[in-house]
């Protein structure tokens, strides 16, 4: 893949990213939270209410999306964008249901995540020589959907699903109404907060292609983060573990919040950290056999994003602490900040370092929204 196709991929990936993180947190971060509190009786209308409301709003928004997207990306089918952006939700939204419910053991959201590993690198292979743009999409939207559909498979043969659900709840105008004001009073500063967290995790890759940076730096970048994916993931983890446990508490007294979280700190702090000091070796080895003869020395990148990916693991259970609590504005002002550091610092650094600039420029904005989130939770707490 050449690096122009790489670069277009990374610009629509950014804008993909986007409404991923508009409809999980309308219609899957929330799951977490009421499907233990408020709809446990009726879960599975629950869910099957999500995935149609977060199905229309995936359509309506992907066409919208698309006709920015042209813009800047001129070979790209509005199918495979759609699908795409469909799989990517439709995952999260099984994988949050089964942490925050229990119907099934959550060792099955691994395995499907290993599914879907295993369908997208064996679809890159096998089209290696003759990668672009419309087929990558299809391979990943293939490699979602498969997942979705061993979640589906597991569902209905290992739960109640088929006494349970009621085709006249999950018709019912009030249980449609009711799921998504409560999800958007909820999540209304989480998804404000979440849009800025785009701008400086994903949007300044738009950014620094208005400002010249080159399609080298981008796509280097782009290829650094990917190997640091691994403590996404992590962090998603800890999400999907921690904000059921959170709420649970909550359910009982709210200031028991932080007793649980320093609780996790003692325990877990340690063991995160060596996990982050071990990593640093081996995503060097693994970007010197790698991508080094095409992107060059990688190490001053590479520290730049495990510091700030550090970061921001190290006050993850300070949001899902705030979220627990319903108290989520802070979570909003802490990414805004983010954001607006990442223009400000973004302008200076790109002109003064040039490519070296836009990791920089990425590092600021994290240790700013962090910083500000601590901040707040001490204030709240």
């Amino acid at each position: 893949m050449n690096e122009t196709v790489f670069s277009e991929f990374v610009v629509l990936y950014s804008y993909s990213t986007l409404l991923n993180i508009i409809l999980t947190t309308i219609f899957s971060a929330p799951i977490l939270v009421f499907g233990i509190k408020k709809w446990d009786k009726t879960k599975f209308n629950y869910l099957s209410v999500n995935i149609i409301g977060f199905t229309i709003f995936n359509i309506v928004f992907s066409v919208i999306s698309f006709f920015f997207l042209r813009i800047q990306v001129a070979h790209v089918f509005l199918l495979n964008f759609l699908l795409m952006n469909f799989g990517l939700t439709l995952v999260d939204i099984f994988k949050r249901f089964i942490f925050s419910n229990k119907v099934i053991s959550t060792g099955f959201a691994p395995i499907s995540s290993l599914l879907m590993n295993i369908t997208f690198f064996s679809g890159i292979y096998a089209y290696r020589d003759s990668l672009n743009l419309n087929r990558i999409l299809v391979i990943y939207w293939v490699a979602y959907l498969l997942a979705s559909l061993f979640f589906i498979i597991i569902i209905y043969f290992k739960t109640n699903i088929k006494k349970e659900l009621s085709v006249l709840g999950v018709f019912n105008k009030e249980f449609y109404k009711s799921v998504f004001f409560t999800h958007f009073n909820y999540a209304k500063w989480i998804l404000a907060g979440a849009v800025s967290f785009w701008v400086y995790t994903q949007g300044i890759y738009i950014f620094g292609k208005a400002f010249g940076v080159s399609d080298f730096a981008i796509s280097k970048l782009r290829i650094i983060q990917n190997l640091f994916g691994v403590f996404t993931i992590l962090l998603i983890a800890m999400d999907n573990f921690l904000t059921p446990t959170f709420s649970m508490k909550a359910l009982e007294s709210v200031n028991l919040i932080p007793v649980v979280m320093k609780d996790f700190y003692k325990r877990y702090t340690k063991p995160l950290v060596m996990i982050y000091v071990v990593s640093i070796p081996v995503m060097y080895i693994v970007y010197y056999f790698l991508y080094q003869d095409k992107y060059g020395e990688g190490i001053t990148y590479i520290l730049i994003v495990w510091f700030a990916q550090l970061i921001a693991m190290s006050t993850k259970p300070i949001s899902i602490a705030l979220k627990a609590k319903e108290v989520t504005y802070p979570l909003f002002f802490s990414h805004l900040f983010g954001a607006i550091s990442m223009l400000i610092f973004g302008v200076v650094l790109i002109t003064l370092f040039n490519d070296i600039g836009l990791v920089l420029t990425l590092l600021f904005a994290f240790i700013t929204a962090n910083l500000m989130n601590y901040i707040y939770y001490r204030k709240i707490f």
